[in-house]
């Protein structure tokens, strides 16, 4: 049975995920997504869309 690359964890084929060259499980895959409201994009977004409606 494969292996993340990340934590180690013995997943099924079907529940690694490529990201950025590694094979990783779904939960690696989960805390590498940033939230938007951390994201620098989307946060300006957000603030420029409360600025606007004002």
């Amino acid at each position: 049975m494969p292996k993340c690359e990340k934590c180690g964890l013995e997943v099924s084929n079907d529940e690694l995920y490529e990201d950025n060259g590694q094979k990783i499980c779904e939960d690696c895959k989960i805390e590498g997504i940033q939230h938007p409201d951390i994201h620098p994009y989307f946060s300006r977004i957000k603030k420029s869309n409360e600025e606007t409606s004002e």
